[in-house]
């Protein structure tokens, strides 16, 4: 996570919506960053859970956490200011199932 969050273009700093998205990142403790990934590239809580070998009931309070801290209100809402912060990209959010 730490990674993808150093590689993510840089925010333009005359909007300051994407400055204040940006300040609520920086504000996610480290685990919160890790469910933030996932959760956004659209993989479910159980998913996020397998890969991160925890709990779903963890994945769902990281969730609830990370949703609080970024006031979004619906995970698409969440899924656009991580498109807007560069985070992920629009076009690839999630990796096809393998069979």
């Amino acid at each position: 996570m730490q990674q993808a969050l150093e590689r993510r273009k840089p925010v333009t700093r005359r909007d300051p919506r994407l400055a204040e998205v940006q300040a609520r990142l920086d504000q996610l403790t480290p685990r919160e960053r890790d469910v933030l990934l996932p959760l956004v590239r659209g993989y479910t809580n159980r998913e996020v859970a397998e890969q991160l070998d925890i709990s779903v009931k963890t994945v769902d309070l990281y969730r609830s956490r990370v949703m609080k801290r970024m006031q979004a209100e619906t995970l698409a809402e969440l899924v656009g200011m991580a498109i807007a912060a560069g985070l992920v990209d629009s076009l690839a959010l999630r990796e096809p199932a393998r069979a």
